[in-house]
């Protein structure tokens, strides 16, 4: 088991965070899901990575938010934002898959600070609404 000391674990509470800015532009069931996807991905990561279960409702979770915030902004966002976000998204995930093939911890942490701003950036878009 993880300490919640370990950045890949606590850079998950970030996603309060999100959620908190879903909620403040007019998105409450969009802040619900990301607290979800938080409480999933903060599950997989304290408990070391090993159960599959966990490892299976945070790629869930991380993939069901990312393509709802995605079409919920799409209503909203503007060109250059979007090519922002995507510009965020690559690197993120760029990250996360490097992580698998060096120091996980430091890379996927880094991964999640990506994601983080990715969807700041989304709610952000929605805040014209």
């Amino acid at each position: 088991m993880r300490s919640i000391k370990e950045p890949v674990v606590w850079t998950n509470l970030l996603f309060f965070v999100n959620a908190f800015a879903w909620w403040a532009v007019g998105f409450p069931n969009t802040a619900i899901l990301i607290c979800l996807t938080s409480i999933a991905s903060f599950m997989y990561h304290i408990l070391s990575e090993r159960e599959p279960i966990s490892k299976g409702v945070d790629v869930f979770f991380a993939y069901l938010a990312l393509v709802w915030t995605v079409y919920v902004s799409l209503k909203t966002i503007s060109v250059l934002e979007l090519l922002s976000v995507c510009l965020v998204l690559a690197v993120g995930l760029w990250f996360k898959s490097y992580a698998h093939r060096t120091t996980y911890e430091n890379m996927h942490t880094i991964g999640h600070l990506f994601v983080f701003v990715g969807q700041l950036l989304l709610a952000k878009s929605c805040f014209k609404v």
